[in-house]
């Protein structure tokens, strides 16, 4: 397991990059990585407390995860294809119906890849089984991810932006602990 502290560069060799969400799913382990240029202390204590919302738009075989953190993030999306993973990382976690699938949440300073703050927050139910059942969906068909990126860029000139996009989501909730 590997230990993460705020105010510490992330361990792993991830390096600086732009800003920008990626989201994360080997082994099963959901993890939103939220990458933003000269944080503020403010930023930083809004999204350890802050309202998060996240919207999930199924197009052909890739999902865009979507999300909005008041005070720190306007919507940005992610898109998630789980073929871009080690066959023997393509797990799906299996949550029972009623059960709540947990998403960490971490944010890091795009040059120095300092983590500025972190959080556990949890999907709805319902969110949990849409998501899920979309990521078997994409498992059971097989696609090649080097044909992800021309088609993820013709979404991306259909939708200019995420707000656009998230008027096409499966689902579109609050993040939570207590849903």
């Amino acid at each position: 397991m590997v230990k993460l502290e705020v105010g510490k560069p992330l361990p792993g060799g991830l390096g600086p990059g732009p800003e920008g969400i990626a989201y994360e799913a080997p082994n099963g382990e959901h993890t939103l990585f939220v990458r933003l240029e000269d944080i503020t202390d403010a930023e930083a204590s809004a999204f350890r407390t802050a309202q998060a919302r996240m919207a999930l738009v199924s197009k052909g075989q890739s999902l865009f995860l979507c999300f909005r953190i008041e005070g720190v993030l306007d919507w940005s999306d992610a898109v998630f294809n789980i073929h871009r993973y080690a066959p023997e990382q393509r797990v799906i976690p299996v949550a029972a119906h009623g059960e709540h699938l947990a998403l960490t949440m971490l944010l890091v300073e795009a040059r120095s890849t300092v983590l500025r703050g972190a959080r556990v927050v949890t999907y709805s139910k319902h969110a949990t089984q849409v998501l899920l059942h979309q990521m078997r969906r994409q498992l059971a068909d097989p696609y090649p991810p080097h044909e992800e990126d021309a088609f993820v860029a013709s979404v991306q000139r259909l939708y200019p932006d995420t707000s656009s996009l998230v008027r096409e989501a499966l689902f579109n909730e609050k993040l939570g602990l207590d849903q």
